[in-house]
């Protein structure tokens, strides 16, 4: 160190007791101030502050894992926060710059744009040092933003009750280039590193996040998660707040918001709302004790549902009311679900305005590997019951589901549904009447875009051995056009 900053250091110490604090200060940077790259920019011996000013190259240890140097620990506080790293990148200094190589978001390119000023404050007593960093960055896609760090170190009693003892307070912004959907983004953190930044007493612990995102609409995104007790990296958090608010710039909905309240494992509130321009909103409120769930839901619309899930047990309930001049009436849904057997019940009713019902009953549900399988009844308003079984085998590269169904006369169809990963299907079918001798009596088959459009044959069959071939396209708005085979067309 230079012979002036060692005078500088020992005056310091015999006026405010912070020498040895102040000192380690100095000792950090003594590289890049032998070199010339930064310079000390104020001192106030009084209330025992040190300020420091460089370019980013000068500033040589601002990377994870790099406690020595001519630098000081910032990246730590941004690149092991989960869900941080693609807001504020993992520091890595090369001459002159700093770059974000894990994503693509950033880098201090141009050096006079790069300049960082460094403070360290202690108090008289030598009990803490704060430090506090701020960065004018320019970024790759020609964005602009800031960088603004707060840290507070603590080597004793707490002698001014500040909150922020031993925590480091972390606010990034971005300005967006004109011709990027987002005007900008502000990320804020705070981080409790355990007395010593850069050799901290206990792991790190997150005890605030904030995500704003303005859009170039004027649409606003706003998240925040406040634990209550700080969270090490990775740590679900048992008690404490998480809410999500999106302001709409323009369109029929004004508002959305989501607030979930955790109290404890399985219990708290969850809360969502979505506002419209004629004042009108969709609710839902859900709460939990550990053991219960209830549900309460209304919509913009008239429409109610109330429900409730037993944790223990898998046994639920749901009522959904349809305002007038709705058809429906009520929709009652009750069942279980035994999630370690894999298996379960289902029972449905709908009533009807006029008082009429349908009922469906499905008294086993089973899931085995990646197979699901359903036993079922169904009774129509007209008292027609149909029985029949579902099948659904999910695999990596289709999604098949298999429907058999039969009534009292012992008529049956089976369908066979195969949806592909790329959005398109192929759909399968046949009927068969028990008072015909023919086997199967009408067949079919159809392929499926992802737009919902297709083509396909349909094969009738006749007593006489006969039958009767129709070709059938759909087009993607769900218009169905069938030929038969002397040309004769029917659109539906």
């Amino acid at each position: 160190m230079k012979k002036g900053m060692v005078l500088g250091v020992a005056l310091l110490a015999g006026v405010t007791g912070c020498g040895d604090l102040i000192q380690d200060a100095l000792e950090r940077h003594q590289g890049a101030l032998e070199k010339g790259l930064v310079n000390v920019f104020a001192r106030d011996l009084t209330s025992g502050i040190l300020e420091i000013k460089g370019l980013a190259g000068g500033i040589e240890s601002l990377a994870p894992g790099l406690e020595t140097g001519g630098g000081f620990g910032l990246a730590p506080a941004m690149s092991a926060a989960p869900g941080l790293r693609p807001m504020f990148g993992e520091l890595c200094l090369s001459a002159g710059s700093v770059t974000f190589p894990k994503n693509d978001y950033a880098a201090i390119a141009d050096e006079k744009s790069a300049e960082i000023t460094l403070k360290y404050t202690c108090d008289g007593n030598g009990g803490y040092i704060y430090y506090q960093v701020d960065a004018a960055i320019q970024y790759k896609d020609g964005g602009n933003g800031t960088l603004h760090v707060e840290e507070l170190e603590y080597a004793g009693a707490a002698t001014d009750g500040n909150v922020l003892d031993g925590w480091s307070h972390v606010v990034n912004t971005r300005n967006f280039p004109a011709n990027d959907e987002r005007e900008s983004v502000v990320g804020e953190l705070i981080v409790d590193f355990g007395g010593d930044f850069e050799k901290p007493t206990k792991p790190r612990k997150y005890a605030h996040y904030e995500h704003v995102v303005t859009m170039r609409n004027g649409t606003v995104v706003t998240a925040e998660v406040t634990p209550q007790t700080p969270l090490t990296d990775g740590q679900d958090m048992s008690q404490g707040e998480a809410r999500r608010t999106i302001t709409h710039a323009a369109g029929d909905v004004t508002m959305t918001t989501e607030v979930a309240v955790i109290t404890g494992k399985d219990i708290g509130t969850f809360d969502g709302n979505r506002y419209y321009a004629d004042g009108k909103a969709d609710t839902m409120h859900v709460e939990s004790d550990g053991t219960n769930i209830s549900i309460a839901a209304a919509g913009r619309d008239g429409f109610e549902r109330e429900g409730s899930v037993n944790l223990s047990s898998g046994a639920y309930e749901v009522t959904t009311t349809f305002p007038e001049p709705h058809v429906i009436d009520t929709v009652f849904e009750e069942g279980i679900w035994r999630r370690n057997a894999g298996n379960g019940t289902y029972h449905r009713i709908i009533t009807f305005r006029d008082g009429e019902t349908t009922e469906l009953d499905v008294p086993s549900i089973r899931v085995v590997g990646n197979t699901l399988t359903a036993e079922f009844t169904h009774t129509d308003r007209d008292d027609t019951v149909i029985t029949g079984r579902l099948t659904v085998v999910e695999a990596a590269t289709q999604h098949q589901v298999t429907l058999e169904v039969y009534n009292v006369l012992g008529d049956s169809a089976t369908v066979e549904m195969t949806y592909y990963p790329d959005g398109t299907s192929r759909q399968a079918y046949e009927k068969d009447f028990k008072d015909t001798t023919q086997n199967p009596d009408e067949e079919g088959t159809f392929t499926f875009a992802a737009d919902g459009s297709g083509t396909g044959t349909v094969t009738v069959y006749d007593d006489a051995g006969g039958k009767s071939v129709y070709q059938v396209s759909v087009d993607a708005t769900g218009k169905v056009t069938i030929t038969d085979e002397t040309g004769f067309v029917t659109v539906l």
